[in-house]
């Protein structure tokens, strides 16, 4: 849909997309505007902004109970950072800003007469259901099939692939490492997103329709940033500025997770559950500094610091029984590694010159996983 919107926005659009498949429920949705009024007597607008929104939902439904619908939403998909009103502008007050990237789970029931019944058109029909055996021959019996019920109980592998939106806020010191003395302080933030890969392994204990289990995987990615640090030259070399720059980059190579699983069936082939424990992870900050010698000729030097923290992760998600061992599910996890410090120092610089790099890193994970799970799927049932 596009519209004209008010004064010096020229229009805005929005549209999105619905696709049902298996029981699930997939959305999309997006915004476009062109800049809302800004500047003195509204000659001027703001940039303009987008958003993607992206939703996943499933309705659940349990014999002689309500549908049950679990969902969930990804708000501003790719973290567009937009402006809506700057502060300027008649009948403008203060600045507004779009949402940040968010990631939202919801829960909801039917109720009411006949919620839990679904429409059923009958059918009917005026011939014999059943030709009566004659009446020389004697009745005959049939045994009920027999059924597997499933049980979410037993060990499991599986794999699963993902996107990581990661975030490195780093505090930079300048030191002036011949005489000993602090020169500059500053700090950056960068973005260290990339998707994620690997695999998970863990253990499940039942009983009725709650779970407890435990969880152990172990992650491949590529997110990396490069964030840059200046001193001005008036204060660490008089030849002029001096830099630190990850270049080529700031990495997490890897990160691990053990974890206990909590949660309740909202159907015997569904499962929500809450999940938290312990996260490892393997980072490479690798970089240059870049300063000057006692001749005032350019005098770079090259670091690079590996090193593994320890951290905490918590999150939540949904998974289905797919049929036979196999079972789906799509996950949100949020890890928090600390404080990751790097000290570096260029001793081709005069002065002689050092820095301490210390890098709080958080990330937040979106990933779908396929289970298998060893063993019987369950009790045999007579199915009617």
């Amino acid at each position: 849909m596009i519209a004209p919107a008010e004064p010096d926005q020229t229009f805005t659009a929005s549209g999105g997309a619905i696709y049902a498949w298996n029981g699930f429920t997939f959305s999309l949705d997006g915004l476009y505007g062109s800049g809302l009024r800004a500047g003195f007597a509204n000659t001027d607008h703001v940039p303009a902004y987008s958003q993607v929104n992206l939703g996943i939902s499933h309705e659940f439904r349990a014999p002689n109970a309500p549908p049950t619908t679990l969902r969930f939403d990804v708000v501003n998909v790719f973290d567009s950072i937009y402006i809506i009103r700057d502060g300027s502008g008649i009948g403008v007050f203060a600045p507004q800003f779009g949402p940040r990237r968010g990631f939202y789970f919801g829960l909801s029931q039917k109720f009411g007469p006949g919620a839990d019944k679904p429409a059923e058109t009958p059918t009917y029909s005026s011939a014999p259901l059943t030709k009566a055996p004659p009446s020389d021959q004697p009745p005959f019996f049939t045994k009920a099939p027999l059924a597997t019920a499933w049980t979410w109980a037993g060990f499991y592998l599986g794999t699963n692939i993902g996107y990581s939106w990661g975030k490195s806020t780093t505090d930079a010191v300048f030191n002036d490492a011949s005489a000993g003395s602090f020169a500059f302080a500053t700090s950056a933030s960068t973005s260290l997103n990339g998707v994620v890969g690997g695999a998970q392994t863990g253990y499940n204990w039942q009983a009725g329709n709650w779970l407890a289990g435990i969880e152990a995987d172990l992650q491949l990615t590529r997110q990396r940033g490069n964030p840059a640090f200046t001193c001005p030259g008036t204060i660490c070399n008089p030849a002029g500025a001096v830099t630190a720059n990850f270049d080529p980059s700031q990495k997490m190579e890897w990160f691990a997770t053990l974890r206990g699983r909590f949660g309740t069936l909202v159907t015997p082939d569904a499962l929500a559950y809450v999940t938290g424990g312990v996260a490892l992870g393997g980072f490479n900050n690798e970089g240059t500094i870049s300063s000057f010698d006692g001749t005032g000729a350019p005098a770079i030097a090259p670091f690079i610091n590996l090193t593994t923290r320890i951290g905490w992760t918590a999150g939540a998600g949904i998974e289905g029984h797919l049929g036979g061992n196999w079972t789906g599910k799509v996950e949100y996890l949020h890890l928090d590694f600390g404080s990751v410090s790097t000290i570096a120092a260029n001793d081709l610089s005069s002065p002689l010159l050092a820095i301490n790099l210390s890098s709080h890193i958080t990330d937040d994970i979106v990933r779908v996983g396929l289970n298998y799970k060893f063993g019987s799927l369950g009790a045999i049932v007579t199915k009617y």
